[in-house]
């Protein structure tokens, strides 16, 4: 199944994207808080990974792809216990110097028990 999604946010773009890293997110998303993995210290980056509580799962994500420059991020994400019950990939892109924010998931099917 994949779910897209696209709104927009008035303001400058490079500022806009701080509010789509793992930290930033926190500041605006109720319940978002990050219980670092890699690195330590935590800073957003490429093959970052992180562990999210939402709803009493924890899941578990990665950040495939981080690039400020080019105002770019994209990552993956499970949950689960051994295996990985469902999986979520976002991407976001801000491509034009105003907060005009294109997020994409999918949802990958529950993996055999």
């Amino acid at each position: 199944m994949k779910v897209t999604g696209a709104f927009t946010i008035d303001g400058d773009a490079d500022l806009v994207f701080t509010m789509f890293d793992p930290e930033g997110e926190a500041r605006w998303a109720p319940g978002w808080e990050i219980d670092p993995v890699f690195p330590i210290p935590f800073r957003p980056e490429t093959n970052a990974v992180f562990r999210v509580t939402n709803d009493g799962q924890i899941e578990v994500w990665s950040m495939l792809d981080f690039n400020p420059r080019a105002r770019k991020v994209e990552c993956s994400s499970g949950s689960g216990d051994v295996r990985v019950d469902s999986a979520t990939a976002e991407k976001i892109e801000l491509a034009t110097s105003y907060g005009n924010v294109h997020v994409a998931a999918a949802e990958g099917a529950d993996s055999p028990k």
